[in-house]
């Protein structure tokens, strides 16, 4: 083997190490629980400074959809509540569970949060079905 064929097989081989190491260390988060339109009961949509509200009519399936659309990331959720303020916390019921999701911006990305299980980039619309409610 010549010189420059080492250097390439080395390279190569701290690449692959190296994403190997990012991808173990920042893993991305598994695609999002939600649950289907059927099954949900209420929503809820409770801002950071503890205003309620309800959504309802056809916000109601759009805010599901946008949420089964949203797509993982590699920013880990190690919180109950997002640090970054303001946020909306949307609490969706089902007969025996409550999903909760933290809708916030972020670096000027919006992102919905479930906590402990992953944080996911989310379409900046659901901003404006959430405020049209408060």
């Amino acid at each position: 083997m010549n010189k420059k064929s080492i250097i390439a097989t080395i390279f190569i081989v701290l690449i692959l190490g190296g994403y190997y190491i990012y991808n173990n260390m920042f893993p991305v988060a598994e695609p999002i629980q939600y649950p289907t339109i059927e099954d949900i009961i209420s929503i809820d949509v409770i801002t950071d400074d503890n205003k309620e509200n309800k959504i309802l009519g056809t916000d109601f399936a759009s805010l599901v959809t946008y949420i089964s659309n949203s797509k993982p990331t590699r920013i880990m959720s190690t919180n109950e509540s997002p640090t970054i303020t303001p946020y909306y916390k949307i609490e969706i019921s089902t007969e025996g569970k409550t999903y909760n999701y933290y809708v916030y911006e972020d670096d000027k990305k919006l992102y919905i949060e479930r906590p402990y299980e992953g944080i996911y980039t989310i379409d900046s619309q659901v901003v404006n079905i959430i405020s049209r409610w408060f």
